[in-house]
């Protein structure tokens, strides 16, 4: 099929960004050819204004099939690919069990950065995080428990030696017994710190989490969940034990409120959640549960860290996850708008880290929505501070690109003129 005629239904579709694509692609014409022809298609964001934009161009005599728009990209390879695209993309459906938030208060590997980097996305719309009434309550309920006992084992800690007589001899006996008498003042210090900003509730922790619940989506829970989540345990059924509804509670709350054919990612380290036949697997009855009811997938974690590993491998800080996120809407830009968009909001960023710079060289050369407007003054000026930067710290090869990148953004004499500019 020719390129003007699938006009319509790429708008209605996929978009004036991947249109421009595809038209540039059927005709193989350069930039300074195809820009008119894209900003003419970014006037067809619906199906009525494709279809005026269609029957306006010269020669068109024939009016559009009446077809379904979606019949006839099905046989295009890149069309499946775009849908696949479109869906990795949705946003993050995450349930955490209190137990890992409190996990944050005891003896764990886990850092209080990987909170943080939880909160930035959150923020950013990346994730969607529920938190049950009962996780709230159940946490602020056991807070206090969970610090009292990791206290405890900190006072515990003792920093003396008993020395035998003839040690004295040696000039490091003085030189320990002084390390050891600071070490036990520096630790009383601490003890003491610790102890009076968990009564004023004002340690990292709490203002991490605050946040957290903060940005989180609380759903409402009623009579009927507290019924479901009563039969539940009567009936034996996970997750709960011991009689205890809290458990339950929260799973009931999640399949009332979490939409058909939403994934959900679940981080916890409740044995309740586990499968007893497989080491780290989901519980199969509640796994069948949720794919029967909900026509969606289930994917367990029991480290917060574990979660990032997966989905967010290459967010390492907090302080990442915003510019993290503009490079990848970057790369995934469908339009020239959205490109000077991004590339505004890219150059607010005062630091980037030696990865990312590589990742912006990559970009032109696979999004050329991007590379073909990289002489537009604002790309082109960001890839040239980008050069002047951090050239310096760069390999050979991303050296050679970006200063290739530069040199074909600067202004060109002899280019065509773009009559709707």
């Amino acid at each position: 099929m020719h390129a003007a005629r699938l006009f319509p239904y790429l708008a209605t579709f996929a978009g004036p960004g991947l249109l421009r694509n595809k038209i540039g692609d059927a005709h193989g014409k350069g930039k300074a050819a195809i820009r008119p022809a894209a900003r003419h298609a970014q006037l067809a964001v619906n199906p009525a204004g494709a279809m005026a934009t269609f029957l306006s161009r010269p020669g068109a005599s024939r009016p559009l099939s009446t077809k379904p728009a979606d019949e006839p990209l099905k046989k295009l390879s890149w069309y499946s690919s775009l849908r696949r695209s479109f869906a990795s993309r949705r946003m993050i459906t995450l349930f955490i069990d209190t137990n890992v938030l409190l996990s944050f208060y005891h003896l764990t590997s886990e850092d209080i950065e990987e909170l943080k980097k939880l909160v930035a996305l959150v923020k950013n719309k990346e994730i969607s995080l529920i938190v049950p009434k009962q996780v709230g309550d159940e946490f602020w309920r056991n807070r206090g428990a969970k610090i009292s006992d990791a206290m405890k084992k900190l006072r515990e800690a003792k920093f003396n030696a008993s020395f035998p007589a003839f040690s004295k001899d040696y000039s490091e006996y003085e030189e320990l017994r002084g390390t050891l008498k600071k070490a036990d003042k520096l630790h009383a210090e601490l003890v003491g710190k610790m102890k009076e900003d968990a009564e004023n509730m004002s340690l990292k922790a709490d203002e991490v989490v605050t946040g957290l619940f903060k940005v989180a989506t609380k759903p409402e829970f009623d009579d009927e969940h507290y019924l479901n989540a009563l039969r539940r345990v009567r009936l034996g059924n996970p997750p709960g034990k011991n009689e205890s509804l809290g458990d339950a509670m929260n799973w009931e709350t999640l399949l009332a409120t979490i939409a058909k054919g939403t994934d959900l990612y679940l981080v916890s380290e409740d044995k309740d959640y586990r499968s007893q036949l497989s080491d780290g697997a989901f519980n199969e009855f509640l796994r069948d549960e949720w794919e029967t009811e909900k026509k969606s997938s289930i994917n367990y974690y029991s480290k917060i860290s574990d979660f990032f590993k997966d989905r967010f491998p290459d967010i390492k800080i907090a302080s990442q996850v915003e510019s993290d996120l503009a490079i990848n809407s970057l790369s995934n830009s469908g339009s020239f708008a959205s490109t000077h968009s991004y590339i505004g909001k890219l150059d607010a960023f005062e630091q980037f880290t030696i990865a990312q710079v590589e990742r912006l060289i990559k970009i032109p050369g696979q999004n050329n929505q991007v590379g073909w407007i990289i002489d537009d003054t604002d790309v082109h000026q960001f890839y040239a501070k980008l050069l002047a930067k951090y050239g310096g710290g760069l390999k050979n090869d991303d050296l050679e690109l970006l200063k290739e990148l530069v040199a074909k953004g600067e202004p060109q004499p002899d280019e065509e003129v773009d009559p709707l500019s």
